[in-house]
């Protein structure tokens, strides 16, 4: 019989120790009052979540495999919806996050812009 999650009564604290996904981007955190908060890596980019940093967090409790702490699975994080990557990202977008780096195309742009630049110094040699 699987374990029921309940959803919670909104929990705070100020995040002690971040938790690091195998990327090693922050995908949650240990909060001074206990709890152990986990969202998803963009939903914790989204928030800006850092040491220090107050949160508010609504989602569904459970108990730790271990049994020793409790987990909540976040729905909200200070007011922002963090159920989908796509929901936080669109809420709270990371500050020097452009669209091409985001949308993957980085490598692609900036060949782009390396080729174009080689054309110019070509064209600019020969009027000379």
């Amino acid at each position: 019989m699987a374990k029921q999650k309940k959803q919670t009564d909104p929990v705070e604290g100020i995040v002690e120790h971040l938790n690091f996904a195998k990327n090693g981007e922050p995908n949650g955190a240990v909060l001074d009052s206990g709890y152990f908060v986990h969202m998803k890596r963009r939903a914790a980019q989204a928030i800006g979540l850092r040491v220090g940093q107050k949160l508010q967090v609504q989602g569904k409790l459970k108990m730790s495999s271990s049994g020793g702490q409790k987990v909540i699975e976040a729905d909200s994080v200070n007011g922002i919806d963090v159920t989908s990557a796509r929901a936080a990202k669109k809420t709270a977008p990371s500050k020097g996050t452009s669209k091409a780096v985001s949308s993957g195309n980085a490598a692609a742009k900036k060949a782009q812009a390396g080729s174009g630049a080689k054309k110019r110094s070509r064209s600019r040699a020969k009027s000379r």
